[in-house]
């Protein structure tokens, strides 16, 4: 990986299932437009996008084993930290993105039970992410039953992780929230409305960059 100084800013917003999330990221990117590169998790560029759409949405996936699910999201990341992430940064952009090992934390070690795969998160993390680790992780946080009541409503094609009863979700928040204790992270209510979420998640952002 380049050796360079990182530049721009990486901040990741996270968020349990109805949070609200690809909400807030479009009136991000409505909000700030060019001066941040906005990318998403797994996926963000043209192999890793590939690597999501097996990942999320192949009917095998559903059924796949934790230690396959972790890796193919690590591999799908580094693509993502080579093409895209790196030169955002190295190009002073504020990088923000749609999750990050934030959520292979929340879904692969809590939420599927791969507890034992912790230690080797923090190894390939070192690996993979280098001195490119993000600058704040902010977690959209919504009650589970209402996150998933929302999703109930939307019209999108959902992925297998999505399908989930709310059981999986309360591990996944679970999973998020621990994270923090080990990143530089802060919390925003996602409970409320959405024009009152995104002032709030502004606020955080701005303090940040400034």
């Amino acid at each position: 990986m380049n050796t360079l100084t990182k530049k721009g800013k990486f901040i990741i917003i996270e968020g349990n299932e109805g949070s609200g999330k690809t909400t807030q990221l479009k009136k991000l990117a409505a909000h700030y437009g060019d001066n941040i590169l906005l990318t998403r998790e797994p996926g963000g560029s043209s192999f890793a996008e590939v690597i999501r759409e097996n990942l999320l949405n192949h009917p095998l996936a559903k059924d796949a084993d934790v230690n396959t699910m972790f890796l193919g999201m690590w591999s799908s990341r580094a693509e993502h930290m080579k093409k895209t992430i790196i030169p955002g940064l190295l190009a002073g952009k504020t990088v923000i993105c749609d999750r990050f090992d934030s959520a292979t934390w929340a879904y692969q070690i809590f939420g599927q039970d791969g507890s034992g795969l912790r230690d080797l998160f923090w190894q390939i993390r070192k690996v993979i992410v280098g001195e490119y680790t993000p600058d704040l992780y902010i977690f959209l946080k919504v009650d589970p039953k209402i996150g998933l009541l929302r999703k109930g409503k939307q019209i999108d094609e959902i992925n297998h992780f999505e399908e989930r009863g709310h059981m999986f979700q309360d591990k996944v928040a679970l999973g998020i929230e621990d994270y923090l204790n080990h990143v530089p992270g802060a919390v925003v209510d996602a409970n409320p409305g959405a024009e009152e979420v995104f002032k709030n998640l502004v606020a955080v952002i701005d303090r940040f960059v400034q």
